[in-house]
């Protein structure tokens, strides 16, 4: 635990920050979210936690003044910054600049006047018509590039003529020349799937090989490997016996084997070759990435997942896995000193949209002891928490229910936790502070529900508004329900579809809702009413709220109960990148990731192997509403 600071030590702290900005001659420091009395030389005496001034608060009329100051723009300056992003491609004659909320009116030359928000339109959007167009040429493109993989794989078995590219796991559809046409997901098919029919029908003929046949088959493709003297074959999943002339006796499906297994034995050996690294290839890896800043004498280097010694020559000998440190990380001493520099942009927006600098409390254990708060907004019960993906995993020994844990500690007190993962903050940042908006209630406020109308939307609009505006991004759906403004904008989505494909018709799943920027009061609740109202037939609706993210509190205003809380999950992350672990299935590991198939190991260990980490989340809570 740190030592209690002085007066005289904060005040030190502080000038190192602040400079000579600030008077302290008030100030009596007790501890770190004690209020002390600071003096603006412009604005006189301010109260201000210790906490919150040695993380870069200062004098909140001061922050006032500058945040009015950018918010004092003129037309002029409105359409001067705009021309900067978008250069002279719209026409701004039309714009009447309020605030940095409220929409202006913008003519494209192409397809005429649209509303945007100025804050949107300086961000870089632009023309929603234009947008659509593009992503329609993108996804063109997409599926060019994805037929031509396939055909590299497939050859010219398959017809593509029906495919519609949207991403790697959105399955698409293609049509098998014997069987007609199949539904599957682009990743799974570049990894070797193909028609359903065709495998089914191989391996009902493998069922009625004989230990002749199988045996011929299996010295074509193995060449005399492998004693078979001992197979008794039934069929192609029943394990026969086979002999290893290194390893002796082993079990495996005539299946498996006839498609290349062999030895799981050889297999370890063969695995542990491939993941052999001279401990000079290592340090010299190891030295291109992070130059001369550490000390490899103490190195005994086995493969790249066992720990090796490290040496910092600030902090001294650390454990680390060659396969983490050849990514780029480095010493946990190092990483930990002071919140990274993602926490703090976030810290600085939440400060931003506040508006009072005096609000936000940094790096906290006084909430729910003895666990730690990264930012603690105490005016409106929310708690955020910026995890570093490798630092909160499994390679670090984070336990599974640690997210969990501290969700449960701070909802037990009545906060609000939201979790964000490192993956989140890099590749969507925007909606990241879309939903942080939400939660300290700063959202620009849209049209009520009332002053618009729902109509059934195409999967394709919904799919370019779910990418623009839902942190998961876009999914399929059998019911696309679209909130609409006057000027025929979709500004909110809420999309229904069966929960499993055995699930019958009486039962649907209330899959996204989401909506633009801005907040429209009654929203969820319109376009819910319309699905049950135009929907008798349907009397259960389940849902699922994350954890991480969201309170779950729509759900009880649109009628639903808690139905059951789902624990933890996992996903799987290389780098700054989290990957369902739906793709990661043994199965899938052997189509993905060759080299680091081993049988014999589980799925866990062939993904550490191949320098996977899993970090858990926060679980989540299923909702069920029931016609009554």
């Amino acid at each position: 635990m740190s030592k209690r600071l002085t007066t005289s030590e904060f005040i030190e702290k502080a000038r190192s920050i602040h400079g000579d900005k600030y008077d302290y001659s008030k100030v009596t420091y007790h501890n770190a979210i004690t209020k002390v009395e600071i003096v603006c030389p412009e604005h006189g005496s301010f109260m201000q936690k210790p906490n919150n001034h040695l993380t870069g608060g200062g004098c909140p009329r001061c922050a006032r003044q500058r945040n009015g100051a950018a918010r004092t723009y003129t037309n002029e300056t409105f359409i001067d910054k705009a021309n900067t992003v978008h250069g002279d491609k719209y026409d701004y004659s039309r714009v009447h600049y309020r605030n940095s909320t409220t929409k202006v009116e913008i003519v494209c030359p192409e397809h005429g006047s649209f509303m945007q928000a100025p804050s949107s339109h300086l961000q870089g959007n632009g023309c929603p018509k234009c947008a659509y167009e593009y992503l329609g040429e993108n996804s063109r493109s997409s599926t060019i590039e994805f037929i031509e993989k396939a055909r590299s794989i497939h050859g010219d078995k398959y017809d593509y003529s029906r495919v519609a590219y949207r991403n790697a796991t959105t399955k698409v559809e293609i049509v098998c020349p014997e069987h007609g046409s199949f539904m599957q997901s682009p990743s799974i098919h570049l990894s070797g799937g193909g028609c359903p029919d065709c495998a089914h029908r191989l391996v009902g003929k493998a069922n009625s090989d004989t230990s002749e046949t199988f045996i011929e088959k299996a010295r074509s493709i193995h060449g005399d490997k492998y004693d078979y003297s001992r197979v008794n074959y039934r069929n192609s999943s029943t394990k026969v016996e086979i002999v290893c002339p290194k390893h002796g006796s082993f079990m495996q499906a005539p299946y498996n084997h006839l498609q290349k297994q062999g030895c799981p034995e050889c297999a370890k050996e063969e695995a542990s070759v491939r993941f052999r690294m001279s401990i000079e290839t290592f340090i010299e890896k190891a030295r291109s990435i992070h130059g001369d800043k550490y000390d490899y004498s103490s190195v005994q280097y086995k493969n790249n997942r066992e720990n090796v010694e490290i040496v910092c020559p600030k902090h001294g000998a650390f454990d680390q896995a060659p396969v983490a440190h050849l990514r780029g990380h480095g010493c946990p001493t190092c990483g930990n000193v002071g919140p990274s520099k993602a926490e703090n942009d976030i810290a600085d927006f939440v400060r931003e949209v506040l508006n009072d600098e005096d609000e936000v409390i940094r790096n906290t254990r006084d909430i729910i002891p003895p666990k730690e708060l990264d930012i603690y907004v105490p005016s409106h019960n929310l708690a955020i928490e910026y995890c570093g993906l490798y630092w909160h995993s499994d390679l670090m020994g984070t336990p599974k229910n640690y997210h969990r844990d501290k969700y449960e500690a701070c909802r037990s007190r009545g906060i609000r936790l939201i979790t964000i993962f490192e993956d989140e903050w890099v590749t969507r940042p925007e909606k990241v502070r879309s939903v942080l908006r939400g939660a300290l209630s700063a959202r620009a406020k849209g049209l009520p529900a009332r002053k618009l109308h729902v109509e059934e939307i195409s999967s394709n609009e919904a799919h370019i508004f779910m990418e623009k505006y839902h942190l998961q991004g876009a999914s399929n759906a059998k019911t696309y329900l679209g909130l609409v403004d006057p000027n025929g904008d979709v500004v909110a989505l809420m999309t229904f579809g069966h929960p499993t494909r055995q699930s019958k018709g009486d039962r649907i799943e209330l899959k996204r809702f989401v909506t633009n920027d801005e907040t429209h009061a009654g929203a969820a609740s319109k376009l819910f009413k319309h699905f049950v109202d135009t929907h008798p037939e349907v009397n259960e609706i389940v849902s699922f709220s994350d954890n991480r993210w969201f309170t779950g509190e729509m759900y009880s205003i649109l009628g639903f109960e808690h139905d059951g809380n789902i624990p933890p999950d996992y996903s799987y992350f290389d780098g700054v990148i989290r990957h369902h672990k739906s793709g990661f299935r043994k199965d899938a590991i052997k189509k993905r990731l060759p080299d680091f198939y081993d049988p014999t190991l589980s799925e866990r260990e062939m993904m550490r192997n191949a320098g996977y980490g899993r970090i858990h989340d926060c679980g989540k809570v299923r909702w069920i509403w029931r016609r009554s």
